[in-house]
């Protein structure tokens, strides 16, 4: 830290004198909910780059705004900084997803179930593929793969409901 001058020293001390009610507001609105970053902390680190840049300060045509982008700037240092060393929770271990029906699709397909319905159902329902999976391993379009899989699921159902009658 650089030795000030009685010069610079009461200039600074008037100007943080004048602006640190200000300086206090945008960095607390800045910080939020944030109580692990106190406003003090932040006033302090503003308040030595200020005297490290005293020169550069008294230079400026408006010095309130070099201290309040600064303060600005060292409370958006401070947080990300806090961000980056603080570590990320840890996730839950993902369930695997459910693997087919031990009853399997066989079980429940009637055996007029076209060869088309039953392999499309089977790929969708017991491999869990998606409709673009499919559709790439048949060379078709998402969208076709998408309707014939909603009419072989209402053709299933309507057998089903035939069956339980």
């Amino acid at each position: 830290m650089p030795k000030l001058s009685r010069a610079e020293a009461a200039f600074l001390e008037a100007l943080l004198e004048d602006s640190q009610g200000k300086l206090r507001n945008i960095i607390r609105r800045q910080l939020q909910d944030r109580r692990y970053i106190s406003v003090e902390d932040v006033m302090q680190e503003t308040y030595c780059s200020a005297c490290e840049h005293i020169r550069t300060v008294m230079a400026c045509d408006n010095p309130e705004a070099w201290l309040i982008r600064t303060a600005h700037n060292t409370a958006y240092e401070m947080l990300r900084k806090l961000d980056r060393d603080t570590p990320e929770p840890e996730q839950p271990a993902q369930a695997a997803p459910p693997g087919p029906d031990p009853l399997g699709l066989d079980a429940i397909l009637p055996p007029a179930t076209p060869e088309k319905d039953r392999d499309l159902l089977k790929r969708y329902f017991e491999r869990r593929d998606t409709s673009s999976e499919i559709a790439d391993d048949l060379g078709l379009s998402p969208q076709t793969v998408r309707r014939r899989l909603k009419r072989a699921k209402d053709r299933l159902a309507a057998n089903l409901r035939i069956r339980q009658k």
